[in-house]
């Protein structure tokens, strides 16, 4: 489960932030699952704001926020990783955080 503080559904599915790779692509590839991940704690976002249409630095920047919180989720990250999480579309203010909304990949076999 994913921590109290960061909550991750990905396609209706609670998926830990750990399992996760941020890897940011203006065109997802393959693309197809959608995630929506909840901060509880906003100052753990240090630097990004809310947009509904993030410019592709604001994307990054959120990316790599995300990524700092993964670095902090305990436990081990599975192997192979479940999903890529490719974009942040919207980065919204929430009652208790932050919503962040984007596009995600599943790991692509090697033929």
């Amino acid at each position: 489960m994913t921590s109290g503080l960061v909550r991750l559904v990905v396609d209706r599915e609670q998926v830990r932030l750990i399992d996760t790779v941020r890897l940011f692509q203006r065109d997802p590839h393959p693309g197809g699952h959608r995630y929506t991940l909840a901060i509880e704690d906003p100052g753990r976002l240090l630097g990004i704001m809310p947009s509904s249409t993030p410019s592709t630095s604001e994307q990054r920047a959120a990316l790599w926020a995300i990524d700092s919180l993964a670095a902090t989720e305990p436990g081990e990250p599975s192997d192979p990783t479940r999903y890529f999480l490719n974009s942040a579309d919207t980065i919204r203010e929430s009652d208790s955080g932050f919503v962040i909304k984007g596009v995600c990949s599943i790991p692509m076999a090697d033929d």
